[in-house]
């Protein structure tokens, strides 16, 4: 990977069905996350969480330059807002990644997967536009309350 970025964003989508008009909108803003923002963490709609993108790189400090640390602090993030919810990585049902280089697809898949256990969400993974994080962010949905096997 020498002198080329690589940017890993993954989005995860958990729905559990359609939701009437009329369904409660709360926003999950986790302990720390900056209230400043044009955007929320993560946004409860029923039983559906949509979650930001989550970019690979610390809230303060340098990004890492090692693209398995940088989707795993991408994941974390992703895991914050579920646990502000109430949810776990098993509630997501569908997941985007974007990655600068698909040359980056194996190292970021392994730390991705371990985030998983018997149930993983539907995926689609692209090439994007580089930014200075190789781990371009992780965004995600998911279910609460519902039957889920």
């Amino acid at each position: 990977m020498s002198g080329r970025l690589a940017c890993v964003l993954v989005l995860c989508a958990a729905l559990a069905g359609a939701q009437p008009a009329s369904s409660t909108r709360r926003v999950i803003r986790p302990a720390g996350a900056p209230a400043d923002r044009p955007y929320s963490p993560g946004v409860m709609v029923g039983k559906t969480l949509y979650i930001s993108g989550q970019l690979g790189v610390p809230g303060s400090g340098a990004t890492p330059a090692d693209l398995k640390a940088q989707t795993r602090q991408a994941m974390d993030g992703i895991g914050t807002v579920l646990k502000a919810a109430g949810l776990g990585y098993e509630h997501l049902v569908k997941c985007q990644v974007y990655l600068a280089s698909m040359d980056d697809y194996s190292a970021m898949n392994e730390v991705y997967g371990s985030y998983f256990t018997d149930r993983v969400p539907a995926r689609t993974t692209v090439q994007a536009l580089p930014n200075p994080s190789r781990v371009r962010s992780v965004a995600a949905s998911s279910a609460s309350g519902a039957s889920m096997p």
